[in-house]
């Protein structure tokens, strides 16, 4: 047997072996982080088991123990209940003749308690001319109408169309008791009351339209946070030329 003189006493080597060169580890040392692994997980999974209350059960030192703890905090938030918003219009057709005052209702139910919801209302003009269709009944498109409606009970041709095909605008939008006009309607008295009613203190030429009662809560992600309601202003001789008083 060959020994280096005092630093490795007693340990062999292969004949095509520098004595330098390392010897393999045995298989019982390696493998090393593997079972490292495997060993940070087994003292994870007590961490796991007994973490329940929020953030101040993680361990106060930046490890990865502590990431895993926030990580598993965040999934509880995640995965919990999801509020629902409930938009809904009371009265959805409404006809006043020209420079009359109109209230559209709309109320909503929310379950936000940390943020103010935020009511939209947009107006959309007729998909169709509703006049025009009422002055014309037996017409070809009325009569087409009145199939798909009587194939499908919830359609609504005057209202279902694309955007792309009538003018859309921002009417009012409110958070809070702050009410801003859309740019189209600047100079109008127009304003958002109670809880989320549109109020028209004159109503004008071109306000016929459909228009629609949108709230965006951040706290509210499901249910219905969308509801419309029909305009036609009329013009009549009274309208235009009103009696003297």
């Amino acid at each position: 047997m060959e020994t280096r003189s005092g630093s490795a006493k007693g340990r062999s080597r292969h004949p095509s072996q520098s004595w330098w060169a390392p010897r393999p580890l045995p298989s019982r040392y390696q493998g090393g982080d593997a079972r490292a692994r495997r060993a940070q997980t087994a003292a994870m999974a007590p961490l796991a088991r007994q973490f329940s209350g929020g953030p101040e059960s993680c361990p106060r030192a930046l490890s990865w123990g502590a990431v895993v703890c926030v990580w598993l905090f965040l999934s509880t938030l995640c995965t919990g209940p999801t509020s629902a918003i409930q938009v809904t219009v009371s009265d959805p057709y409404h006809v006043v003749n020209l420079f009359q005052p109109v209230t559209l209702p709309c109320t909503y139910q929310s379950t936000a308690t940390t943020t103010v919801p935020i009511v939209i209302w947009k107006y959309k003009s007729f998909c169709r001319d509703r006049i025009a269709d009422a002055f014309s009944p037996a017409s070809v498109d009325n009569q087409l109408n009145a199939q798909l409606a009587a194939g499908n009970p919830g359609y609504n041709p005057y209202v279902e169309c694309q955007d792309s095909a009538r003018t859309v605008r921002v009417v009012a939008t409110k958070q809070g008791n702050a009410v801003t006009l859309g740019d189209y309607y600047q100079g109008r008295r127009i304003t958002i009351t109670g809880n989320a009613d549109l109020t028209f203190d004159q109503t004008a030429w071109g306000d016929s339209g459909v228009y629609y009662c949108s709230v965006v809560s951040a706290q509210d992600l499901q249910g219905n946070n969308e509801a419309y309601a029909e305009l036609i202003v009329l013009v009549t001789w009274a309208s235009l030329y009103p009696a003297p008083q």
